[in-house]
């Protein structure tokens, strides 16, 4: 996931943030980042598409899921840090855009991630490092009725199983955030598929009433327990299928 508020807001994905939903069935989630396998940060939901959990939690279990990234969102908020005698930093975050089309076809990005899959804490400081690449946009997909909800890149070595997340970046800006790879237009390579920043605004804007910033600018606390209503709900339909 992508920091996007000094408050401690990460963006990420729906496929990743329901294990946050799942504390009953003995997932304790934390956030860390590489090398670092000591300390990391505890959350909690602040968001995650309701949409996106009906439609596809019977995948929750599957070791191939596959979905176009329609409704694959989600925020959590970062409490404390794991390690009780160390206070939360001051988050440092870019600017990010909802502008329509601010990625586009043709386009170079950036992009960034921690491609490999992890078993275990110690394979984060093992095994892990963020990755990172300068890549074009090769193609443009909507979700709606001509925008640009979803973008796929050229052949890169980050689009790989784990680096979903991450974040897609242009002019210093976040335009997006990684939502899936599929096969490129070489066989060693993958190609990353980013969810924009306009289309996660756009419906984030027709479920809660409220546009991206001024949604992680608001009341975070309330925001929290607002979602505390409705994850129940969320967690039961997941947990059908452990």
């Amino acid at each position: 996931g992508v920091i996007i508020s000094s408050s401690g807001v990460v963006l990420t994905n729906a496929h990743v943030a329901q294990q946050f939903l799942l504390k009953e069935a003995g997932f304790n989630c934390t956030l860390r980042r590489e090398n670092i396998p000591l300390y990391g940060f505890n959350a909690v939901p602040l968001y995650i598409s309701e949409k996106w959990i009906e439609e596809n939690y019977k995948q929750i279990n599957s070791s191939s899921p596959s979905g176009t990234g329609q409704y694959d969102y989600a925020l959590l908020l970062i409490t404390n840090n794991t390690n009780p005698t160390l206070a939360l930093p001051n988050f440092s975050t870019l600017p990010i855009s909802t502008e329509s089309n601010f990625l586009d076809a043709g386009d170079m990005i950036s992009i960034a991630g921690y491609p490999g899959k992890i078993t275990s804490t110690l394979e984060i400081a093992k095994n892990t490092e963020l990755k990172t690449d300068d890549v074009r946009i090769r193609e443009i997909f909507t979700l709606g009725q001509n925008t640009v909800d979803v973008v796929a890149t050229s052949d890169t070595d980050v689009a790989q199983r784990g680096s979903s997340g991450g974040g897609a970046f242009k002019e210093n800006k976040l335009g997006g955030i990684i939502v899936s790879t599929n096969t490129g237009t070489t066989a060693s390579k993958l190609v990353a598929n980013i969810l924009t920043l306009s289309y996660i605004n756009r419906e984030i804007k027709n479920e809660t009433g409220k546009n991206l910033s001024s949604f992680i600018s608001g009341d975070l606390q309330k925001q929290v327990k607002s979602f505390d209503i409705v994850a129940p709900h969320l967690t039961e339909l997941l947990m059908r299928n452990l």
